[in-house]
């Protein structure tokens, strides 16, 4: 055994395991850390190099038509405990760098009139709207991407932020709710 490997013994057998799911399983991908939720891949499109980190939640489900809801493009990479919530459309692009503990959605639970409020949260009808997360775009530790947003291309998405709107490509933006902190010439 290599004692300047990074892995324990357990961890490389957990990696081992991962890897051989990911080859039955999950073709595409690099790897699928185990244990990993993946619900409904039949509505998910995923890129050649594709990998996640342990504990990761990702759904998709398709109300309207067979197409895929969620589309994650080559060389995307997330870390652990990330969830990704796919009801109408989350795409995204290729290499980007998720860490861990995000929350992506297309979708939330009604709205805030006074008859919403009424019913009960569960029982409110689903609202959604299309997010996509262009190449290249880095999201940090504990970020909140919530439903309508586009992140643009090589954009930066600080850690412990909630993304409520549209992000330029080439920016720096942080805080709940997101605002841009920089722009970045080309």
């Amino acid at each position: 055994m290599n004692l300047d490997s990074p892995y324990s013994l357990p961890d490389l057998v957990r990696l081992c395991w991962s890897y051989a799911l990911t080859r039955i399983l999950f073709r595409p991908a690099r790897i699928i850390r185990q244990p990993c939720r993946i619900r409904g891949y039949k509505f998910m499109q995923i890129g050649q190099g594709f990998t996640t980190g342990q504990y990761c939640r990702i759904e998709a489900r398709r109300t309207t038509s067979e197409q895929k809801s969620l589309i994650i493009g080559r060389s995307v990479q997330i870390n652990d405990r990330c969830h990704i919530a796919a009801l109408s459309s989350i795409e995204i692009g290729d290499n980007v760098l998720i860490a861990s503990n995000v929350f992506i959605t297309d979708h939330d639970h009604g709205d805030t009139s006074p008859q919403s409020l009424e019913v009960a949260p569960a029982q409110r009808p689903l609202r959604y709207s299309p997010v996509k997360i262009e190449k290249n775009v880095w999201i940090g530790q504990n970020a909140v991407i919530l439903k309508g947003v586009t992140i643009g291309e090589s954009s930066i998405i600080a850690a412990g932020s909630v993304v409520t709107r549209d992000i330029p490509a080439y920016c720096v933006a942080a805080g709940i709710p997101a605002t841009i902190l920089k722009q970045i010439s080309k």
